[in-house]
């Protein structure tokens, strides 16, 4: 059912994943992660986009790059704790794959 309500909103929003070889979520990740790039360049002292930056690159296996963005958003905000704790899930992951 999920995978159809992804089409559905894919195609309503001019999206063809099936044009490609990617699968649709693997194809709408990439373009949250390519609009919250082109945000950040103009926002870059949100915390709160940052970190939800880093969860968008963590769900897409770039860990060194959703840690960076984990630690931004605790140099802005030192008290998030979502941050902290998906730093600590970032790093913890990380270590394992070394």
């Amino acid at each position: 059912m999920a995978r159809l309500q992804l089409k559905h909103v894919l195609s309503t929003r001019g999206l063809d994943p099936a044009a490609g070889s990617e699968d649709p979520q693997s194809f709408l990740l990439d373009q949250q992660i390519t609009a919250h790039a082109r945000y950040l360049t103009g926002h870059s002292g949100c915390a709160d986009l940052h970190y939800r930056y880093g969860l968008l690159l963590s769900a897409s296996s770039r860990l060194d790059q959703a840690i960076e963005h984990f630690r931004r958003a605790l140099t802005i905000n030192p008290a998030y704790p979502q941050a902290v704790l998906k730093l600590a899930l970032a790093l913890r992951q990380q270590s394992q794959l070394a």
